[in-house]
């Protein structure tokens, strides 16, 4: 059996499964029949332009950093080609995030202030890049692989870890 492709997280569901094992969503029929994901996900919106999940992306941020998810985020406005007028907050916040995370290494502030930068970010920021993708594409938009950028933050704070 092979290996599909979610078309809502962009998570990779093994044989005959019928639902995504980290999203949860229902695997389309075109999926299910066979068909290769590239071609059911972009059936709906031939104009859209692959990007990742927007709302996963603020959820990564809970297990990697909010830092992982402000960065996401920006690429996805850049991919949108909203650069200056929607992307300039998200700059902004990345701009904090650091900031914050220097704070971080001389303060050592407890891991829930973290969980309140990204909720803070979230309804300040993030939720507009959310809104955007859903008023303008709906759910038909070519979902992109979450495997780099996870391979990428696993292996950051694996570092993080073991030098830190």
């Amino acid at each position: 059996m092979e290996n599909k492709t979610c078309p809502q997280c962009g998570g990779i569901v093994q044989g005959s499964n019928q639902t995504c094992q980290f999203c949860g969503s229902a695997m389309s029929p075109a999926l299910q029949n066979g068909q290769d994901s590239t071609s059911a996900q972009t059936n709906g919106n031939n104009d859209a332009p692959a990007l990742w999940n927007p709302e996963a992306a603020a959820m990564w941020g809970v297990l990697f950093h909010p830092l992982f998810s402000i960065i996401i985020h920006l690429f996805n406005w850049r991919v949108l080609k909203q650069g200056s007028v929607q992307s300039q907050p998200t700059a902004i916040w990345l701009g904090a995030c650091i900031i914050f995370i220097i704070l971080q290494s001389f303060f050592g502030f407890p891991w829930p202030t973290y969980l309140i930068f990204l909720l803070v970010w979230y309804f300040a920021d993030a939720k507009k890049q959310v809104k955007y993708v859903e008023e303008k594409y709906g759910k038909n938009y070519k979902r992109k692989s979450w495997a780099i950028p996870i391979i990428s933050a696993i292996a950051i704070n694996a570092i993080i870890i073991i030098y830190g």
